[in-house]
């Protein structure tokens, strides 16, 4: 895992666990957020394939999984 995924993934799961549950959308669209916009999509759908990442209708509105949270956790 190259270092911008593992910092994508932490910023994701702290947003998932806050009271408010920020989704990648807004991490994303967020001021400074300096990862291509492809990459950050690609990245999500990468996680939903190994089970780490879920969403309904569309991917850069969803959630880290169980499987997620182990994966951040052991980081």
């Amino acid at each position: 895992m190259k270092d911008d995924e593992k910092q994508f993934l932490l910023q994701v799961a702290k947003a998932s666990r806050s009271k408010e549950h920020i989704a990648p959308r807004h991490i994303m669209n967020s001021e400074g957020f300096t990862m291509n916009r492809k990459r950050a999509m690609y990245l999500l759908g990468k996680w939903a394939d190994k089970d780490w990442y879920s969403y309904g209708v569309s991917l850069d509105l969803g959630w880290i999984t169980r499987e997620g949270y182990e994966v951040v956790d052991s980081l």
